[in-house]
């Protein structure tokens, strides 16, 4: 399997995508490169090794050049790269031990190892190029890749009885290969024709049978890592060479004559050991920039490259001078939440959901093509702020509500407020002192600020558009006061997910007085029939359209609310759920699946987001218009944790806790009257060019009728929100001819209309 990488034109099409967006249907990743992890290099690039992906710095022209799935990879969570000069060839080998090999601009797949069966762990450690075969040393074994002939060759099964054993990493002399195991070292002579028999692997009894965390080869001579200590060979015996108390070796390298030592220690502190041809101490390399050293590589212009857990990619070059060479992107793979208003997107790190690893402080926003990362270290509003889970853009989109489930609340303005027990009726989590939950965040039409206070006894609060606030105690009581995601609808009723004892959902209605508390009604939905009828009483989240209906994720598929205006009414209000048909059988929607989040987009369609990948359904739910996963599209993660939609532009941001993409969707939001010019793009359509032509500036849902100059209907079709889409063919499906040709948009109630030209060029 391969695919071409059209590296000349990923440049352009950066360039193009930056200054108008991205054309619809194509996707973008916007993923972190902060952390390097490991190097590769050829005489004019080094490439570095992030926590998802990999990244190339052309040395001349200082042009980075970023690889991920949009341009072709197969695969994501890059774990080890090898460049081979010999064939011009890099070796990329993922988490899940698929790899690919670029080589002539083409990306050659290769996954026999990610598909084969293999009792255990399963994990590429290290990669050694020798002539034409790159050998991985792989947790249960060795497996020769033949890059030439871009196939596995063979797999060497190693341990003492021909078992698995893991290998971290290999070294050849040229005439043996030389095998760092969990169970000392191996040797194998290079030449034998038969290095698939576990018995031409033989135990280096001279070493003790530990685990081996690396050996390189310097000066002819060999060096072992055991615990941080590194032995030489010196015959049949391997004296104590070099260690230090306190500090890591995390990598030995060999470049620049020199023997390489990667060290840190355990407090972001970090260097590199130097021994010259001779084995004798060279100075080191120090800089206050080095915090996590994992690879390095000195050129022949004598300039360090090192990969650093902390500043991604660091050049350091003979006189000192250092700079930190990274492309722009977030600050973490992961997201637990996005929200989107302004032009600006938001992006809360973790945890996902409420529970597991999680960076502190993390906050990314993302806006004009442009990243920025606020953390503890560059923001002291944040420090201490732990688990940042929810985030709700202003309108404006200058700034945004964080919540997090041990600090209170975050308005992130100017100036930054912090809000927890001590300032404000937030309480702390009941029989958790110091701990103030807040799970859920909305805003209402009047610019009131309502949050979940989770297991307290007073679990909804809200922050008035004054800046004062209020508690509520609703009644019936919600189970623990365990409130979590908050929805608004169309009557200024709050919805809230109920996360404790899959208990369902709670309506709170303040009858329109936050300060009267006389008014205050409260109902608690669940499966029972003529109390909400839920399919099921955990609820996963919730989501108001653009007809105001409320939509529910549960953890039976999706349920809709058609008249929550009625909720307190006598009559009250079940939700529904949506019949379809597939293959002949019908069914509820999305019935079996784990419902994460649901996004509404400009015409009213439903972006839905599982464990099992993105749907895009119609307004009503009864048709799929589109589905993702990482085999057909490229998502990150079939795990979609969040979603957050451009309503100017169609871009839907899909979050995971790998990474995050986005994909221009062809629906944004229109508008009550026509943009004061239609926009057409492209305009004029070039002979090359055979996509979407796409009509901007519309009021929602219009029609648009497209004829020639003579008046003759070519093509209508109605809007998706605000924009309209053309493939540019007729309604017999051929491709209409050259011309000039007139679009006419009409309101959906006949009031107004626009006209704009549109010239076709085949």
């Amino acid at each position: 399997m391969h695919r071409m990488l059209l590296l000349l034109l990923v440049g352009l099409v950066a360039v193009q995508a930056n200054a108008q967006g991205l054309g619809i249907g194509q996707w973008r990743a916007h993923l972190p490169y902060r952390q390097g992890l490991g190097l590769a290099h050829s005489s004019s690039e080094v490439f570095c090794i992030s926590n998802v992906t990999f990244y190339a710095f052309e040395k001349e022209t200082g042009v980075i050049q970023k690889y991920d799935k949009v341009i072709g990879l197969s695969d994501v969570k890059v774990t080890n790269i090898a460049y081979s000069e010999a064939y011009d060839a890099l070796v990329v080998v993922y988490d899940n031990t698929n790899i690919d090999l670029i080589k002539n601009n083409t990306i050659y797949n290769v996954s026999d190892i990610q598909r084969k069966s293999i009792v255990g762990e399963k994990r590429v450690n290290s990669i050694y190029l020798k002539d034409s075969i790159a050998y991985l040393a792989c947790t249960f074994g060795i497996v020769a890749f033949d890059i030439k002939n871009q196939e596995i060759k063979d797999t060497y099964y190693i341990g003492d009885l021909g078992e698995q054993l893991s290998v971290n990493n290999i070294v050849s002399d040229g005439a043996k290969l030389y095998a760092a195991t969990l169970e000392g070292l191996r040797v194998a002579n290079l030449s034998s024709p038969n290095l698939i028999n576990f018995q031409e692997w033989q135990l280096d009894t001279s070493l003790p049978k530990a685990p081996i965390t690396q050996v390189v080869l310097f000066q002819d001579i060999l060096i072992v890592n055991i615990n941080d200590s590194l032995f030489i060979r010196n015959g049949t015996t391997w004296p104590l060479f070099y260690e230090q108390a306190n500090w890591t070796i995390t990598q030995m390298d060999v470049s620049d004559n020199h023997l390489l030592v990667c060290e840190t220690d355990g407090n972001y502190t970090g260097r590199i050991a130097r021994f010259n041809n001779d084995l004798g101490f060279a100075s080191p390399i120090v800089n206050d920039r080095i915090r996590l050293p994992q690879d390095i590589y000195i050129d022949e212009d004598s300039i360090a490259w090192i990969a650093d857990e902390i500043e991604g990619l660091l050049r350091i070059a003979p006189d000192g001078t250092t700079s930190s060479i990274q492309p722009n992107g977030p600050g973490s793979a992961q997201v637990a939440n996005l929200s989107f208003a302004g032009g600006n997107l938001w992006v809360a790190r973790g945890p996902v959901p409420f529970s597991g690893n999680y960076l502190q402080g993390g906050l990314d926003t993302y806006g004009e093509g442009y990243w920025t990362y606020r953390d503890e270290f560059n923001t002291s509003e944040l420090a201490d702020f732990n688990r940042i889970h929810t985030v709700l853009a202003k309108p404006s989109g200058d700034g945004a509500y964080l919540a997090a489930f041990t600090d209170g609340l975050i308005d992130f303005g100017n100036p930054i407020a912090r809000y927890d027990e001590t300032n404000s009726p937030l309480q702390v989590r009941n029989g958790d002192a110091g701990n103030t939950p807040v799970t859920g965040l909305a805003l209402d039409a009047s610019g009131n600020l309502w949050m979940s206070n989770f297991e307290t006894s007073t679990p909804l609060v809200v922050k008035k558009a004054d800046g004062s606030f209020k508690a509520f105690r609703p009644t019936p009581l919600v189970p623990n006061g365990s409130l979590g995601q908050l929805v608004i609808d169309d009557n200024g009723y709050i919805w809230a997910q109920i996360l404790s004892s899959s208990a369902g959902l709670m309506v709170f209605n303040n009858g329109g007085t936050i300060d009267d508390l006389g008014d205050d009604r409260t109902k608690i939905l669940t499966t029972a029939t003529g109390n909400g009828g839920l399919p099921s009483n955990s609820v996963s989240c919730l989501a108001k359209d653009r007809e105001g209906e409320i939509w529910v994720g549960t953890g039976e598929g999706i349920a809709v609310f058609y008249c929550p205006g009625s909720i307190f009414s006598d009559f009250g209000c079940d939700a529904q759920q949506i019949l379809v048909s597939e293959g002949g059988f019908a069914g509820y929607l999305l019935a079996t699946e784990a419902i994460n989040v649901i996004a509404v987009d400009g015409a009213n369609r439903k972006w839905v987001g599982t464990n099992n990948g993105l749907w895009l359904f119609s307004a009503d739910g009864t048709e799929q218009l589109a589905y993702f996963n990482t085999d057909n599209s490229p998502l990150i993660s079939n795990t979609i944790t969040s979603l957050a939609i451009d309503g100017v532009t169609g871009e839907v941001f899909i979050g995971s806790a790998d990474g995050l993409v986005s994909y221009r969707g062809d629906a944004t939001t229109g508008g009550e009257e026509f943009a004061d010019t239609l926009l057409v793009f492209p305009n004029p359509v070039r002979e090359t060019y055979h996509g979407p032509i796409a009509i901007k500036g519309l009021t929602t849902d219009a029609e648009v009728k497209i004829t020639d100059v003579r008046g003759t209907l070519i093509y209508q079709t109605t809007a998706n929100g605000g924009q309209a889409i053309w493939d540019g063919r007729n309604f017999d499906g051929r491709e209409a001819k050259a011309g000039v040709y007139l679009v006419f948009a009409i309101k959906t109630d006949g009031t107004a209309s626009k006209v704009t030209k549109l010239l076709l060029m085949r």
